[in-house]
C-alpha cells in the first residue's frame, strides 16, 4: 500500500488508484515535482482530491448499482447517479 494511501485512509478516504496510463502519471509526476521545488502543494492536492472524488464515486456504483426503491439509500443513490456516469 502507497504512503498516499495510507494517509487517505487514516483520513477517512477511500484507497484511491492514480491512473496508470502515461499522461496521467506524468500529470501525477508534474504536481509532485511544483510542490517539491515551487514550495506550492495546490496543484497535487487538487489532483488527489479529483482521484478521490473519482474512486468515492466507483465505490459508491459497485455498492449501490443494484439498489432498489425499498432499500434504504435509494433517494441518495438516484440524487448521485448522474455524477457517476462522469
Amino acid at each position: 500500500m502507497s504512503m498516499m494511501n495510507l494517509i487517505l485512509l487514516r483520513n477517512g478516504y477511500p484507497v484511491t488508484v492514480i491512473n496508470s496510463e502515461n499522461s496521467k502519471r506524468q500529470e501525477y509526476y508534474n504536481a509532485l515535482e511544483k510542490s517539491q521545488v515551487e514550495q506550492d502543494n495546490t496543484p497535487f492536492k487538487l489532483l488527489i482530491a479529483n482521484y478521490v472524488k473519482l474512486w468515492i464515486f466507483n465505490y459508491l456504483e459497485m455498492f449501490a448499482g443494484n439498489i432498489n426503491e425499498d432499500e434504504k439509500g435509494y433517494y441518495f443513490f438516484k440524487k448521485i447517479e448522474p455524477y457517476l456516469k462522469q
